[in-house]
Parts: C-alpha cells; sequence; structure tokens
C-alpha cells in the first residue's frame, strides 16, 4: 500500500466515522433543541414577575434616594452651567436621532439585499451536503468498494 493509498484510506475512514457520528447525534440535536425552547419558556414565565418587580423597585427607590440628591445639586449649580450643560444634552440626544435616521435605512437595506444571498447559500450548504452524504454513503458500501 503506497502513502497516497493509506491517506485515502484513512480519509475514507474518517468521513465514515464523521456521517455515523451526525446520524447518531441528530435526534439528540433536535430534543436538545426543543428543551431549550422549553426552558427559555420556563425562565421566562417564572422571572418576568420578578423582573417587573425589581424595575418598580428600582424607580421607587431613584424618586426617593436620587432624585432629590439630582435636584439639591442642580439647584447648586449656577443657572448658566446648568443651561450649557442642558443645550449640550439637547444637541446630543438630536446628533445621536440623526445618527439613527441615517444609519437605520442602510443597515436595513443591507440586511434585505443579504436575505437571498444567505438562502440562497444555505440551500447550495445542503444541497452539498445531502448529494455528499449519499455518494459517500454509497461508497461506503462493500459492493461499491469491490467494484472500485
Amino acid at each position: 500500500m503506497t502513502r497516497i493509498d493509506s491517506v485515502r484510506a484513512a480519509s475514507e475512514s474518517a468521513k465514515e466515522s464523521v456521517l455515523h457520528a451526525a446520524e447518531v447525534v441528530a435526534p439528540y440535536a433536535g430534543t436538545a433543541k426543543e428543551q431549550a425552547t422549553q426552558y427559555a419558556n420556563e425562565a421566562r414565565v417564572r422571572l418576568a414577575p420578578k423582573v417587573s418587580q425589581a424595575a418598580r423597585q428600582a424607580r421607587v427607590q431613584y424618586g426617593v434616594h436620587v432624585a432629590p440628591r439630582v435636584e439639591q445639586a442642580r439647584a447648586h449649580v449656577p443657572p448658566k452651567v446648568d443651561v450649557a450643560a442642558h443645550r449640550a444634552a439637547v444637541r446630543t440626544r438630536h446628533a445621536a436621532r440623526q445618527a439613527a435616521d441615517y444609519t437605520v435605512p442602510r443597515v436595513e437595506h443591507a440586511m434585505a439585499v443579504a436575505q437571498p444571498v444567505r438562502r440562497a447559500g444555505s440551500r447550495a450548504q445542503c444541497g452539498r451536503r445531502g448529494r455528499a452524504a449519499r455518494t459517500d454513503h454509497a461508497e461506503g458500501t462493500p459492493q461499491a468498494r469491490q467494484e472500485a
């Protein structure tokens, strides 16, 4: 047996092992996906009330502890500084809105253009996998090996 023949035999054996492993694991992957979905829904159902309660408590705590101190701090800031800070905040919000208005349509367009390409690529990939699996199985039979 030459070196090339031994490499071919090893790669053929590796292909068979991978295909066998994929066949064995496939049912478990589906089950795992279903269980993950179920656990996510269960976690959402259990955690949603607690998260809502925590948000309410945070609002109350902000109103009790933080808001009065902010007001107190603003009372001690010179009026011109307060006006300048307010203007800066308004400009920042305006700039953020402009950036979003400029960016969102371009991102949406890029995603819309990429969708057909993505679908075609995944179909082609599935097609390649299907053809590869059929030919590998055909080559892997004892009869096909004897004919070769």
